[in-house]
């Protein structure tokens, strides 16, 4: 008998996925053990990494940034080469 309802249970979450259910139908379907809250099954992020990285780099550039980071591995290598010997 275990078995039968864990085979309904399955046959429900997949077609609630399949077919673009909400949870909350599941939910009402007699799956009160399954929510939203910690369920993720699948997402899709349509995101362009590399554009993040190139707007994120021209950001640093403009900014002035790239110049004081370049400054700084000057000036510790200065520091670094004069205290030690």
């Amino acid at each position: 008998m275990a078995v039968e309802l864990w085979t309904i249970a399955l046959d429900t979450v997949h077609h609630a996925v399949s077919y673009g259910t909400e949870w909350l139908q599941v939910q009402m379907a007699g799956l009160p053990h399954l929510s939203s809250d910690g369920i993720t099954l699948a997402q899709q992020f349509n995101q362009d990494v590399f554009a993040d990285i190139r707007k994120g780099f021209n950001h640093f550039v403009q900014t002035g940034q790239v110049w004081a980071l370049l400054i700084g591995f000057v000036l510790g290598y200065l520091f670094k080469s004069a205290t030690s010997y």
